[in-house]
Formats: structure tokens, C-alpha cells, sequence
């Protein structure tokens, strides 16, 4: 039976090397990840989605999101519950569990419409893994439907 350091490096090492290396993600890519429903992503651009997170409202509800690299998409979990509306109002950081964070900062205020059931606000998304950094800013985090 390995030792917990030796698990510890085992999970690490099949966790992709991402801090540098995120790539835009599609719907087909995330939706059989995650569960459908209220949810966050973040846009570098227009057309380049690196996260998308779901969670129900409750506030017990612990996020969930996807990010992709060159290799594969994979999830990741909210550091703290809160479910959707935390996510909404607050950002979010998100966590592998063991070397790979995602911390999502938005904007304060109201943010701007978007589409029927969805609103934006600019944000920044900084990625940490292995002593690496790498930070999206001028970036978009929308909530909604």
C-alpha cells in the first residue's frame, strides 16, 4: 500500500501541466463533465471559453467546473459552498485538490445584461500550478441560465 506522499505524487502527476496551457472549451467537451443548470464561465475573448462552472442554488452546493488543455477537459471543484449565487456574486476559486487553482475575480457592481437570462461583468483569471502563474486579464465572467 503506497504511503499518502506517494499517493500524493501519483495524483499530481496525472494532473496536466495547465498553468500555462489552457484551451478554449466547447459545449460537447463540458457538458457530459458537469450537470446542466445555473452556472459561470469565463471568456478570454469572444470566442475563447476556458471555464465554465455549474452548481445548484443551495448554499451548501460546492461548485463544479471544467477547464481543457491540449490533452483533456477535466473538473475541478469550488474551494468554498455557496452554490450558483455564490459563484455569481463573489467569482470563485477552483481547485484540483491538490497543486492547480483557479481564482476567478469580477468586477463589483450590477454587471451588464447579456442575452435574456445572463449577466456580465469584466474579470481576471489567474491560474497557479507547480510554482507557475499565468493570469487572463481583460477577461468576461457571465452567470446565468
Amino acid at each position: 500500500m503506497p504511503t499518502q506522499s506517494e499517493t500524493s505524487v501519483q495524483q499530481t502527476a496525472t494532473v496536466p501541466n495547465v498553468a500555462l496551457a489552457l484551451q478554449p472549451i466547447v459545449y460537447a467537451e463540458f457538458s457530459a463533465l458537469i450537470e446542466p443548470g445555473l452556472g459561470c464561465s469565463f471568456q478570454e475573448e469572444a470566442d475563447k471559453l476556458l471555464l465554465v462552472a455549474t452548481a445548484m442554488d443551495e448554499r451548501e452546493d460546492v461548485a463544479e467546473a471544467v477547464v481543457k488543455t491540449d490533452a483533456e477537459a477535466f473538473i475541478l471543484k469550488a474551494t468554498q459552498p455557496g452554490g450558483y449565487n455564490a459563484m455569481r456574486e463573489n467569482g470563485a476559486t477552483f481547485t484540483n485538490g491538490s497543486d492547480l487553482s483557479i481564482v476567478i475575480e469580477r468586477n463589483a457592481g450590477e454587471g451588464e445584461p447579456e442575452g435574456i437570462e445572463s449577466t456580465v461583468w469584466p474579470a481576471t483569471m489567474t491560474v497557479r500550478q507547480n510554482g507557475m502563474k499565468r493570469t487572463y486579464t481583460g477577461g468576461r465572467w457571465s452567470c446565468g441560465a
